[in-house]
């Protein structure tokens, strides 16, 4: 999948982004952004401290952690106590909201009941820990057969997803 561009009016440009790779977690403030690519079935949660100019981001691949570990980014469960480690450890403070982006079908043709929609459980698991957490899910851009890539801006608490067949569009 192909990078996303950056807004045409981003400030995030003047600074290299921070870019989280899968099953990371990954911070930002200010005019510096976060990126991550690849979203298929997995998902980016991302939490905005906007009080902080914050922004901590998580590229999840499976909705809850098993035997086989990982890192916390890894599983949606372990991702949000995560990121609000992650953000407390850098002053971020409430009013905290999210954003959640990815999680495509990218298996259409398959049976239900042969092999298990992960993409759909990546969402679930995803909005149960940012619910239990007492965080709301400010917007959302999930579900479908399309892959996406995203940056964030902190400063400006914007996600800009781009995907190959539909370009780029602000969340």
């Amino acid at each position: 999948m192909t990078e996303p561009p950056p807004a045409t009016d981003a400030v995030a440009a003047t600074e290299a982004p921070v870019v989280v790779r899968m099953g990371d977690v990954g911070l930002a403030r200010g005019d510096r952004p976060l990126k991550t690519v690849g979203l298929g079935s997995c998902l980016a949660i991302v939490i905005f401290a906007p009080a902080q100019q914050l922004a901590a981001l998580a590229h999840c691949m499976l909705p809850q952690h098993d035997e086989w570990g990982g890192p916390p980014g890894k599983y949606a469960d372990t991702a949000v106590p995560a990121l609000l480690a992650l953000l407390r450890s850098h002053g971020g403070a409430s009013p905290l909201s999210a954003v959640l982006v990815g999680g495509a079908s990218m298996f259409p043709g398959i049976v239900p009941g042969i092999m298990p929609d992960i993409a759909a459980q990546n969402v679930t698991g995803a909005r149960a820990a940012l619910q239990a957490a007492g965080i709301p899910v400010r917007t959302e851009d999930v579900g479908g057969h399309t892959g996406r890539s995203v940056l964030v801006e902190p400063a400006r608490q914007r996600v800009v997803v781009h995907t190959i067949r539909g370009g780029h569009r602000c969340l």
